[in-house]
């Protein structure tokens, strides 16, 4: 199962974000990502966790099961409130690759509901989700198109 969720805000200033991001990356990213390795919740190679990938303020949780990505939520909204960060849950999408036909329509957080895709957006790449991973270059290439 995958969780991905992000917003980037794009500032004039380059040297105040980047500094802003810096800080950020250093303080706030930094212990959640400890937290969320030493939870023993999401996927591992071996030794090596890899339940979350970051990159500024996106951020995918990859886990083995339903019930493991639903405690890496519950680590991530706690760490959020004790910090006073907010997790966008409408621009919060969830995915699972085979996943089983159940009943499960969203994965609860923070008194709302993270709704279930087979198609979203990261960092600019559109990701399609099915019994496995692939990347939609179609609206690449028809923007490249578009702008000739």
């Amino acid at each position: 199962m995958w969780c991905a969720s992000g917003q980037t805000k794009f500032y004039r200033n380059s040297c105040v974000i980047h500094s802003f991001i810096y800080f950020f990356i250093h303080i706030y990213a930094d212990e959640l990502l400890r937290k969320l390795s030493k939870s023993g919740y999401g996927c591992h190679v071996g030794n090596t966790f890899f339940g979350c990938i970051m990159y500024a303020d996106n951020l995918i949780l990859l886990s083995p099961s339903f019930c493991a990505l639903q405690y890496m939520i519950d680590i991530c909204s706690d760490y959020a409130t004790d910090h006073s960060l907010v997790f966008n849950v409408k621009k919060t999408v969830c995915t699972s690759v085979n996943r089983p036909k159940c009943s499960i329509s969203g994965v609860p957080m923070d008194n709302d509901e993270i709704n279930f895709t087979n198609y979203f957006k990261y960092l600019g790449v559109h990701l399609t989700v099915g019994s496995d991973i692939s990347v939609d270059i179609l609206p690449v290439r028809r923007k490249f198109f578009y702008s000739l």
